[in-house]
């Protein structure tokens, strides 16, 4: 499967100069990316390296500096009611979807709550709709959250993630838990849904291995900056730092052609 071509057009997201800070300590420090609709941009790096605290950041559930604009709106200067809605269109896909689901509601009640007022017979529709799109029987609406595996929860996750109708979906590593196998239907389906869905996607992960089979372009994290990026085949087939070259270095058998 071959990574969709990099769109050209104006970007849905724009990040800029972005920092965190807890207390003194600055954790993640002038981060800049843009994102074109149906690109997927792969942020890798050590585990530490401020891939997550970027994801929080961007989807607002922490307090930054710098600027992220989605599709021509700055998200940091709008109200509180405007920025509501806005931050619906940037929906974040946690690392551990049993964390992020309440384990007393039902997985329909919880797709649900994430698609606002609507009607009840037009929400219970949408979630059987939502629950096939990521290949689970309409069924498992009656279901919890134990009742299913851990790529079945990831999958869930991504439902619920869909059904606020996002522009941009961010992925925090999503398959770092999963098996072989069930981290490759994982992969397949967030191919078919960028492919019909024309989403954007910021997938984070430290596998560089399975970032070669999802992004368009890459972005290399050092201690809370980005140290290097641009399109998959340019970093990866030729990195021009040392840290990108030792992180390629720690991958056997890399596919660095951008695909598979």
């Amino acid at each position: 499967m071959k990574a969709a071509a990099m769109r050209h057009d104006d970007p849905v997201l724009a990040v800029s100069g972005l920092s965190v800070a807890y207390g003194r300590t600055t954790v993640v420090e002038g981060v800049s990316f843009t994102l074109a609709r149906g690109q997927t941009l792969g942020l890798v790096g050590e585990s530490g390296s401020g891939k997550s605290t970027v994801a929080k950041a961007v989807v607002g559930l922490l307090r930054c500096e710098g600027d992220v604009v989605l599709d021509g709106i700055d998200l940091r200067r709008q109200s509180r009611r405007r920025l509501r809605a806005l931050r619906r269109r940037v929906q974040l896909v946690p690392q551990d979807p049993y964390a992020s689901l309440n384990p007393r509601m039902t997985v329909g009640a919880a797709i649900a709550e994430a698609l606002g007022d609507r009607p009840r017979r037009e929400r219970s529709h949408a979630v059987a709709e939502l629950l096939e799109t990521v290949a689970l029987d309409a069924a498992a609406a009656a279901k919890h959250p134990h009742e299913f595996s851990g790529g079945q929860r990831q999958r869930i996750a991504i439902a619920r993630a869909l059904a606020a109708e996002p522009d941009v979906v961010i992925a925090d590593e999503i398959t770092s838990a999963l098996d072989c196998s069930v981290q490759a239907g994982v992969l397949e389906l967030l191919h078919e849904l960028r492919a019909r869905r024309e989403l954007a996607m910021v997938f984070i992960s430290h596998d560089l291995a399975v970032v070669s089979n999802v992004a368009d372009a890459v972005a290399v994290m050092r201690h809370g900056r980005i140290v290097e990026q641009g399109p998959l085949a340019e970093v990866f087939g030729a990195p021009r730092t040392d840290y990108a070259r030792l992180l390629l270095d720690a991958v056997p058998q890399l596919d660095t052609a951008g695909g598979r």
